[in-house]
């Protein structure tokens, strides 16, 4: 099987990028994997019941998906990229930017270095109550998520994290975990790095 990495790639109202990504091990070719990865996020996203678009205002979206082939030492070597225009649907007012609802990936590893993050783009504001996100919108996202695990490892291929770096314990590096299981964190983090752009003003 063939290393690969897949995005969701996406912006903020004023064309603010975020983006997050995963590991995985696949059969497919990078084509035919880039397809996949693009109709189960389009169904994850509008799916009624689960569909995390509900969580989003409307200057909040996807725009794109994409799949790159790695090499050994998991550089990318070659690249497809699909566009996916999907908007969020609520008329309610966005979380700052660098609000992020975090999806933990974990395995069989009891390690940190075992377990992989998903860090989603802000939501709206009302479902988050208190710093603490609403059960119904985490189990909305849980549930999309997970979909979009079992569409992608359908074909036996598996979700995975790497350290790039030796770690401490001598674990040399581009040993490859397993994952999953995703956990959302009922607490949202801080992704400060995707606001880095936005120049300070003052009145």
């Amino acid at each position: 099987m063939a290393d690969y990495y897949m995005q969701v790639i996406g912006q903020f109202a004023g064309s603010l990028a975020w983006s997050f990504g995963q590991h995985i091990s696949s059969p497919a070719t990078e084509v035919s994997l880039a397809g996949r990865w693009h109709d189960t996020w389009a169904y994850a996203w509008a799916a009624g019941g689960t569909g995390i678009n509900t969580l989003y205002p409307t200057g909040t979206a996807i725009t794109a998906v994409s799949v790159s082939t790695l090499n050994g030492t998991m550089h990318e070597v070659s690249k497809t990229v699909l566009p996916l225009p999907l908007a969020g649907i609520s008329s309610d007012d966005t979380l700052p930017f660098l609000n992020s609802i975090v999806v933990s990936w974990r395995g069989l590893a009891i390690q940190r270095y075992g377990r992989g993050r998903w860090f989603l783009p802000a939501t709206v504001e009302t479902v988050v109550n208190g710093d603490v996100l609403t059960s119904a919108a985490a189990t909305r996202i849980k549930a999309s998520v997970g979909s979009v695990h079992s569409d992608m490892v359908i074909d036996g291929s598996t979700f995975f994290v790497t350290n790039k770096k030796a770690l401490k314990d001598g674990t040399p590096p581009f040993r490859k975990t397993i994952v999953t299981t995703p956990l959302v964190a009922m607490k949202p983090a801080r992704q400060s790095r995707r606001v880095r752009r936005i120049p300070t003003s003052y009145t």
